[in-house]
């Protein structure tokens, strides 16, 4: 900022106090999932937790979750990715950081309002690096700990398409990146479905709770079906406040 001499000194400090005003907010990190950024376009992308596939020679192969929120929209659109990425390790801190991203597929049952399935990878690539920073190492270990456990037991995976599901009334289709994965969340104190954009928690009653437009829905299973419920048990009225507070 170039600074007239002539200026008043008071008038200095209140520019370069605004200055700082605007820039921290970039300066800042995000901390956990979702993370979120801004495309071209104007639409707001929000990145949820990825789920490693494979780590050698600095290279990491992910799925992810994402959700895009046109400019003239309200409600969000949900996809998922598949991804190739350099990364770069901290291990002082124990974190790490996304870098020189490749995205290998998208799945996005929606139409975007002004992009094209090439622009929407063009965007994810762009964007990511910048969203996939400062991510704790040990999540990163872990999963892949289970996810070779998981390849032991089931060394072929199935590629047959999901079946196509058809609703004659109002519905919501609850996107689960794969089998559900149960982790606990240490604010709400209970297991949540780490691979869904939706709130979908584990309850001391052993019944599964979904919490989407204010409501809530109950299930015996992660995977639904989900019905609506007018009760809730004690320990998803935390969640419950938590989500209406955020």
């Amino acid at each position: 900022m170039i600074v007239d001499p002539t200026m008043r000194p008071d008038r200095v400090f209140t520019l370069l106090l605004a200055s700082w005003i605007f820039i921290l907010p970039a300066l800042k990190a995000q901390d956990g999932w979702p993370r979120s950024f801004i495309s071209p376009d104007g639409s707001l992308i929000k990145i949820y937790e990825p789920q490693p596939d494979s780590f050698r020679n600095n290279v990491l192969k992910f799925r992810a979750a994402f959700s895009l929120t046109g400019k003239k929209r309200v409600d969000p659109q949900f996809g998922s990715f598949q991804a190739l990425a350099t990364i770069e390790t901290d291990r002082n801190v124990r974190e790490y950081s996304l870098h020189s991203v490749n995205i290998l597929s998208v799945v996005f049952p929606a139409r975007p309002d002004s992009l094209t399935l090439n622009d929407l990878k063009e965007t994810l690539e762009c964007g990511i690096p910048a969203a996939g920073a400062d991510i704790p190492l040990d999540e990163l270990l872990s999963s892949l700990g289970q996810g070779a456990e998981e390849d032991q037991v089931s060394p072929n995976l199935n590629h047959t398409p999901p079946r196509i599901m058809l609703a004659t009334k109002p519905s919501i289709l609850v996107l689960i990146d794969g089998m559900p994965r149960l982790r606990m969340n240490k604010d709400w104190g209970v297991k949540v479905v780490s691979n869904s954009p939706y709130t979908i928690a584990e309850s001391d009653d052993g019944w599964y709770y979904l919490y989407g437009g204010r409501h809530w829905y109950i299930s015996p299973d992660p995977t639904g079906p989900f019905n609506y419920t007018g009760y809730i048990a004690p320990d998803m009225i935390i969640v419950q406040n938590a989500l209406n507070s955020a």
